[in-house]
């Protein structure tokens, strides 16, 4: 009996994982849509899902939901700002952004995981996976925005990030607040 614990418990991990990812993916695409539209980045509630992700699941898991609900949009769900959908849209100017997402929950959880090993508190860790994947998204977004709609990279910044910095701060303290508890309700303590 106690040869096959080990396995029960990595099952239970396996499922636990693969439900939260889809909860979050499913979540990411019910908000998707919801946006204040300015121009030529919206403001959207996809940041806290992407925050979510990374405090809540593994780098692989976390960036599979991501993943996940990108791979909706692209398909021809409505699932992106405004309620956009295809593969015209990873292309458009905003493209960078959501692949952004996909490796800026990676990458948080990544580093939430590394600042956990290196002993330091969960608010400390969550709030480095938060700056750490804003770095991320906002890093290949704003590139791409570059890139995509022919402006300096000054400029792109400008548009892609400066305006939503404080809002993202909010939303991923609010995403830190949430997966406390669900740590500590559902998942057992971290």
């Amino acid at each position: 009996m106690s040869t096959s614990t080990p396995a029960i418990r990595s099952s239970k991990g396996r499922i636990r994982n693969m439900t939260t990812a889809a909860l979050i993916a499913a979540m990411t695409a019910a908000l998707g849509p919801l946006a204040i539209p300015i121009e030529p980045v919206p403001v959207t509630f996809q940041t806290f899902c992407v925050a979510l992700a990374a405090l809540l699941l593994p780098p692989g898991w976390a960036a599979g939901s991501m993943a996940l609900y990108v791979a909706l949009g692209a398909a021809g769900l409505p699932v992106f700002s405004k309620g956009a959908a295809g593969v015209g849209v990873l292309l458009g100017p905003t493209g960078g952004y959501l692949i952004g997402f996909v490796i800026g929950a990676g990458v948080g959880s990544l580093t939430r995981l590394g600042l956990r090993r290196a002993g330091s508190s969960r608010v400390v860790a969550d709030i480095g996976a938060g700056i750490m994947l804003l770095v991320v998204v906002y890093g290949i977004g704003t590139a791409w925005l570059a890139y995509a709609a022919h402006l300096p990279l000054a400029a792109a910044a400008a548009a892609g990030v400066a305006p939503f910095v404080i809002g993202d701060a909010v939303k991923i303290a609010v995403a830190i607040a949430i997966a406390e508890s669900v740590r500590s309700a559902v998942l057992g303590a971290d």
